[in-house]
């Protein structure tokens, strides 16, 4: 009686069932979908969420470092922390996840915390290889030096040429020293690519060679009025702190630090390539 009637009746089980299962599978593509953009807003936070500058400043998620100039950068950043408290970090990504750079990298820098507490004297350089974009991210405590058209000229007349070239690492370097000696306004932080060379700067490092020069006179002439024999001294006398000239290295010690509690206001400035 229950097929039959259900068939008198014109109630089809067969015909229920599909609808069951239609129901079903509309339900299930309403599942997946929800998950799936539910797993593309995790993939959205997961690079800024994972940033650290514990292991060391420059935070390579795209890979264009290699160790050499990556440890060589990280001690030069960890330096500048120790000597002068200005945190700068690095951090490469593949792409910017859909997001404009702007925020992306307000959100790295929130998240880094770069700079002191109180003092703000922080700097962001973010840099999205797939999207082809770079940005210079300032606190609130270094947008007075390191203002908006410096960052603009470091991007445009260091990196965009540097990048053009396939010369990344080059780049990134360059501008990292220009961003330094901008916050700090000491020259000695910056080996090549000056944002800005001023007579004074010239003159400087023109009195820096005729000591030098005098120097190595002095060691070559001195063991002629000596019973001794000195010779020529085997080392180099940093100028300057010991900090970056262009050749031997960046500094040393750990490469890491943390965070010092600095706030960003969404100054600096960005560029492509």
């Amino acid at each position: 009686m229950g097929v039959k009637g259900s068939l008198k009746n014109g109630n089809s089980p067969v015909g229920f069932f599909i609808f069951i299962a239609f129901v079903v599978f509309i339900a299930s593509l309403a599942v997946n979908g929800a998950t799936k953009a539910d797993s593309k807003k995790k993939e959205k936070v997961s690079v800024i969420s994972t940033l650290s500058t514990e292991n060391g400043a420059v935070i390579d998620k795209a890979g264009i470092f290699g160790s050499r100039k990556k440890q060589m950068l990280n001690e030069y950043l960890k330096n500048l922390n120790d000597t002068k408290g200005v945190q700068i970090a690095v951090v490469t990504v593949k792409n910017l996840e859909g997001q404009n750079i702007e925020s992306f990298s307000l959100a790295c820098a929130e998240k880094l915390k770069l700079g002191q507490k109180g003092k703000d004297n922080g700097a962001l350089l973010l840099v999205s290889m797939e999207d082809r974009k770079m940005r210079i991210e300032t606190g609130y405590g270094t947008e007075g030096t390191l203002t908006d058209a410096k960052c603009s000229r470091i991007i445009r007349n260091i990196m965009v040429p540097a990048f053009k070239a396939g010369k990344y690492e080059d780049g990134i370097i360059a501008a990292v020293q220009s961003m330094a000696s901008a916050i700090t306004g000491d020259d000695s932080f910056i080996a090549e690519g000056r944002v800005e060379k001023s007579g004074a700067g010239r003159a400087s490092n023109t009195a820096a060679l005729i000591l030098f020069i005098l120097f190595v006179l002095f060691a070559m002439v001195l063991p002629v009025f000596s019973r001794r024999r000195i010779g020529f001294f085997p080392f180099f006398i940093p100028i300057g702190g010991g900090h970056y000239r262009g050749g031997s290295g960046f500094g040393s010690g750990s490469s890491g630090f943390s965070g010092g509690g600095g706030s960003f206001g969404g100054g600096g400035a960005s560029g492509s390539w």
